[in-house]
């Protein structure tokens, strides 16, 4: 009987360790919000074809370690949908509610202060924004209501744990940042728009569309292919919503 009371103990045990483990692998989602044409005078450093590129419209989920994250919040004022002339546009809200992901994140993590990146900040009130400290009067004067204490900037880096940091670079906007996750053995950058799009990284073509190219330039060649590139205007398929992990 005791014997059998152990196997009963050691069965709860590892059922739960289990559990925990499934709990916590870590889930990023892209989404798709919108889609659109962009010229490639923008998107490309020294070209001036002005081609109309297909260009996408994305923020990213993380559920990680229990709490859900926004990489970037995508937009949500229906005047810059009209000047952008996006199509296929559904607000991030309703994409959360509509595919059942969370949609009360603990955490926004902003690549830059760009309208396309804060643009539904103030739809997610309690969560803690995590910005560049050159980005804060950009963010403060989209949302004056805003409450400052839910914001937590930095200068160089912020460690939310040491699998997960935002990092400034500086290149595209004054306050550009990317986030890095390495997971499951496999590193992620949320590159935010420091490259456009992967002919950018790949090809070392640096932004038409900057605050500083050299320190754009610098970032991109500092690149390896063993880091897989998650990008804001290239969707990885032709879904509203891509589960990449």
């Amino acid at each position: 009987m005791k014997n059998f009371f152990l196997l009963v103990l050691l069965f709860f045990v590892l059922f739960s360790s289990c559990s925990n483990s499934k709990e916590e692998k870590t889930q990023i989602y892209a989404i798709k919000y919108a889609d659109s044409l962009y010229s490639s005078n923008y998107i490309f450093h020294d070209n001036r074809t002005e081609q109309m590129i297909p260009f996408s419209w994305l923020f990213y989920l993380l559920e990680y370690k229990g709490k859900t994250i926004l990489i970037d919040t995508g937009v949500c004022d229906k005047a810059k949908v009209e000047r952008y002339a996006l199509q296929n546009y559904l607000s991030p809200p309703e994409i959360l509610r509509e595919y059942l992901l969370p949609s009360s994140p603990d955490y926004i993590f902003l690549t830059h202060t760009h309208f396309d990146h804060l643009g539904c900040v103030e739809e997610f009130k309690n969560a803690t924004i995590i910005v560049q400290e050159q980005g804060l009067p950009t963010l403060l004067s989209s949302f004056p209501d805003i409450d400052k204490t839910r914001i937590h900037t930095f200068s160089d880096s912020f460690f939310f744990d040491d699998a997960l940091t935002l990092q400034y670079v500086g290149g595209h906007s004054r306050d550009s940042s990317v986030v890095w996750l390495t997971s499951e053995n496999e590193t992620f950058l949320f590159v935010g728009d420091e490259c456009y799009t992967s002919e950018n990284c790949l090809n070392t073509i640096p932004v038409g569309t900057f605050y500083n190219g050299t320190k754009n330039l610098e970032f991109i060649r500092g690149l390896n292919n063993t880091v897989r590139v998650l990008y804001f205007h290239e969707a990885p398929s032709k879904k509203r919503v891509t589960r990449i992990t």
